[in-house]
């Protein structure tokens, strides 16, 4: 599973009543980026896909904000982040 507000982190089950986080809070797998549509907020979109040459889709919403004298406009878009399967699932068999 995905999830979260500010940054985006991942979680395991074996149950899918049980989740354990698959990282520290320290070490998010999608932040935001400078100077991108995602630079003051990044949240997992819609449940990711697997692509047929191995990349796991992970679809975000992204938001910049533009402080200015009448207070502050939020330009919220939708993006995407494309991680290789080998680099997005740990195998604990494997290790």
């Amino acid at each position: 599973m995905c999830f979260g507000e500010g940054a985006i982190y991942w979680a395991t089950s074996d149950d899918l009543i049980s989740w354990a986080p698959g990282a520290l809070d320290t070490e998010p797998m999608y932040e935001p980026t400078a100077g991108s549509f995602d630079r003051d907020l990044v949240e997992i979109g819609t449940y990711p896909v697997l692509t047929d040459n191995g990349l796991l889709l992970i679809p975000t919403n992204g938001a910049v904000r533009h402080v200015h004298d009448g207070g502050v406009d939020v330009d919220y878009r939708y993006g995407q982040s494309d991680i290789p399967l080998a680099v997005a699932v740990h195998d604990p068999t494997t290790t």
